[in-house]
């Protein structure tokens, strides 16, 4: 399957049918994992439609892609969402709104088990999602085919993952602090772009 890739903003015609859903689910692929010094090599989007847009960042600012990050009328699904936002809030000085992330959830519910993508995939759906293109360079003026398909293979799932964390929340009563613990995202991230430890620690 051939994928568009949109450089530098997402176009007037993606925003539109971005803009139609009440949510998306958002992943991005790096040079590294230290948003101060790494970038951003690709941006992969899906709405809760099943419609599915690729974004390669260049020097410009985005400012269709950030305007719906920060519209607070869209959910913004992540897993972990405190990468990709340091990385993006970083880049472009934006704050994200409205954002949920599997991760969080998954960790409230079990915090001593693998939170990955790939174990809560399997252990909850029975799917084995393959990461062989994880390590590859996302920086390459020629992203493959494979690539692309790892890439939106990450944002796939998210919509399901969230639903059935949701619902086992709400099972045994943590609905509301994981929903707390969702809205203080974008703050957390804030405070380390500034380069605040821990504030909460004694």
């Amino acid at each position: 399957m051939m994928h568009v890739i949109e450089i530098g903003d997402l176009s007037q015609e993606s925003e539109r049918a971005i803009r139609n859903c009440p949510a998306l689910a958002i992943d991005i692929e790096t040079s590294g994992l230290d948003w101060a010094k790494d970038s951003i090599g690709l941006i992969s989007i899906m709405t809760s439609n099943g419609e599915s847009f690729l974004l390669r960042p260049d020097e410009s600012h985005p400012n269709r892609f950030i305007g719906i990050l920060e519209d607070n009328g869209i959910q913004k699904l992540f897993h972990h969402a405190m990468f990709d936002l340091r990385f993006i809030c970083s880049k472009w000085s934006c704050t994200a709104a409205q954002v949920a992330c599997t991760k969080v959830m998954a960790k409230l519910l079990a915090p001593t088990e693998s939170s990955s993508l790939k174990d809560l995939l399997n252990k909850h759906f029975g799917l084995n999602l393959n990461k062989d293109e994880q390590k590859s360079d996302w920086m390459n003026d020629s992203l493959s085919e494979s690539q692309l398909n790892y890439a939106l293979s990450d944002v796939r799932h998210l919509f399901d993952l969230f639903e059935c964390l949701n619902g086992l929340l709400k099972q045994i009563g943590l609905d509301l602090i994981a929903d707390r613990a969702l809205r203080h995202i974008p703050t957390r991230v804030s405070l380390d772009l500034r380069g605040y430890p821990d504030i909460y620690s004694y």
